[in-house]
């Protein structure tokens, strides 16, 4: 063993970072005051991540039942960006303790911090470590009913609520998902001129114009509290949990400053242009209105921002590994989702063709948008959708019946 703490961490195996991280994690349990507790490993992909129980409720926090008693997440983290964890355990705080909703609340050592950093021999440059409360419910990734999508609609207007009337404290740092931190290349490890370069020619022109048609629409939004503020960042269907009709977003590793409609895009992405998505649009929004009403202005660009999210993993593009994330740090999470995919970008033409048609469309003013993706094997069927105006949702159970596909 000792022979095994003399190599570098990062000339180790998997299961050697891993025996060492067990070490520091069971170090970190003493910053919380949580010697003896049991440790179990969850998940290693960039961040290393423990389930901790406890055998007597030795932590106080306030008596929930959207958390498990005695059960805690310890999140060994890869970053050492100390002020933008601070960041997001600050934002947690507030959302739990001032907002009052079901999200994982962040403990504080026995110092009062909420977070800590924790050097081993093993692991001399150290790594910084937050422990939050249990969320108490289930992830679903498939069976989805209108009813899981009105309650998701609901949760993040909720957010979105607290957030437009939330003033972060001096020093607050987190991400910023404007068009450059996501498009523009202040996160890419090249310049965007580079990186389309690297695309295949046929889409580079598609790619160019839906950027370009993307920087002018956030511009137009602005950066008021009626489409701008904290968002969750990363509001995927594996990123919430659903319990007794409610729904309880975890992982905000990614939360931090942008449009609205990112967070109402982003759950709307499982199924896009389809018919399912027809009614998971529906419902959601339903369940949305129901606490704030966003504006129509903002609500007819929901497909735009549909585009940006759509991840290039299964098209093959060289975009698909090796780059950074865009709008984070280039140290972090390197060969994640980074850029639009192919679908991203031919959809993209197919939008901005969607447009044109619908300017000359005189009996509606619902834009049309077209689903045309050739050649591509992750591609839904060619469809046209129109996009239901959903601020006069129907009366009763949302059944979708108001899109239709033809």
């Amino acid at each position: 063993m000792e022979r095994d703490l003399v190599k570098p961490y990062d000339q180790l195996t998997r299961l050697g970072r891993l025996r060492r991280m067990r070490q520091l994690a069971g170090a970190a349990l003493e910053a919380y005051g949580l010697l003896g507790a049991r440790l179990t490993f969850l998940q290693y992909f960039a961040n290393i991540t423990y389930r901790v129980d406890v055998a007597d409720p030795v932590l106080q926090g306030n008596s929930s039942d959207h958390y498990v008693p005695n059960r805690y997440l310890l999140r060994v983290l890869c970053t050492n960006y100390w002020e933008a964890v601070k960041g997001e355990m600050t934002w947690l705080a507030a959302l739990s303790r001032e907002g009052g909703l079901p999200v994982p609340q962040p403990v504080p050592t026995a110092e009062g911090e909420l977070l800590a950093r924790i050097t081993t021999p093993g692991v001399p440059e150290g790594r910084i470590v937050s422990l939050m409360r249990w969320v108490d419910g289930r992830r679903l990734t498939t069976a989805f009913r209108p009813r899981h999508f009105q309650a998701w609609g609901r949760m993040v207007a909720r957010l979105h609520a607290f957030a437009a009337g939330w003033h972060p404290p001096e020093g607050f740092e987190r991400f910023v998902w404007d068009w450059e931190g996501l498009l523009g290349g202040r996160g890419f490890d090249c310049s965007v001129e580079e990186l389309v370069a690297s695309m295949p020619e046929h889409l580079q022109e598609p790619f160019q114009i839906v950027s370009t048609e993307a920087q002018t629409v956030m511009e137009s939004l602005g950066t008021g509290p009626d489409a701008y503020g904290m968002i969750h960042g990363d509001m995927y269907p594996e990123n919430v949990l659903f319990k007794a009709g409610e729904v309880y977003p975890i992982d905000f590793e990614d939360c931090g400053f942008g449009h609205w409609l990112w967070d109402i895009a982003l759950p709307l992405c499982l199924q896009p242009w389809t018919e399912e998505w027809a009614w998971q649009r529906d419902a959601f929004l339903e369940g949305y209105i129901q606490v704030r009403t966003p504006p129509e202005s903002q609500l007819r660009h929901l497909d735009l921002f549909m585009l940006r999210s759509t991840q290039p993993s299964s098209c093959g593009h060289p975009l698909s590994s090796g780059t950074t994330r865009p709008g984070k740090p280039s140290t972090r999470h390197g060969g994640m989702r980074t850029g639009p995919s192919c679908c991203a970008i031919l959809s993209g033409a197919d939008w901005l063709d969607g447009q044109a048609r619908a300017s000359q469309r005189r009996n509606t003013n619902r834009p049309v948008y077209r689903t045309r993706l050739a050649g591509c094997h992750c591609a839904p069927p060619q469809r046209k959708l129109t996009i239901w105006p959903i601020l006069n949702p129907p009366r009763g159970r949302c059944t979708g019946s108001q899109s239709r596909l033809y």
